[in-house]
């Protein structure tokens, strides 16, 4: 399996998987590639965007390719209850349990479960408990950043 972008992305799903709610057991719902709508029954739920590519470092070529460190920041959304249901101190109150499970989640897989070419995944950021938007509809939730790197071998055209 290879490192690219999608690759991580639905890696990151998988791992997300693995999470139980606190307050009744089940396993968190994740998305690898955001839906189209997000159901309040399934909450709370992750979705994975792939963010930014911060740098590229070379790390060898040869005639046919070059071999590069690519750093990707990946957006993670957990959201868990519609914006304005129930009371408002409580709903941000039980965000609090996920930042241990996330960070101890991804503090434990620094190369996303042996994913191909991953060499570092790492929480850079988080939002803390607040408002995350969807489709003109504000959550409670947490946005987590999660920096990987990863080795890549980008092919040259014929005749480069």
């Amino acid at each position: 399996m290879a490192a690219d972008p999608a690759s991580v992305q639905a890696q990151l799903a998988v791992l997300q998987r693995t999470l139980r709610d606190p307050t009744t057991g089940l396993p968190l719902y994740a998305y690898d590639n955001p839906p189209y709508s997000l159901t309040t029954g399934t909450m709370p739920l992750f979705v994975n965007y792939v963010g930014a590519l911060q740098s590229v470092q070379e790390m060898g070529r040869d005639s046919k390719g070059v071999d590069n460190d690519e750093t990707w920041q990946y957006k993670m959304d957990l959201y868990i209850a519609p914006y304005g249901s129930g009371i408002e101190g409580e709903n941000y109150g039980v965000c609090t349990p996920y930042f241990d499970l996330v960070l101890a989640l991804f503090g434990a897989n620094p190369h996303l479960q042996q994913l191909g070419g991953v060499r570092s995944a790492k929480i850079v950021s988080a939002t803390g408990a607040g408002t995350i938007p969807w489709a003109d509809q504000d959550y409670y939730g947490i946005r987590f950043i999660l920096q990987v790197i990863a080795r890549t071998r980008r092919t040259f055209a014929a005749g480069e």
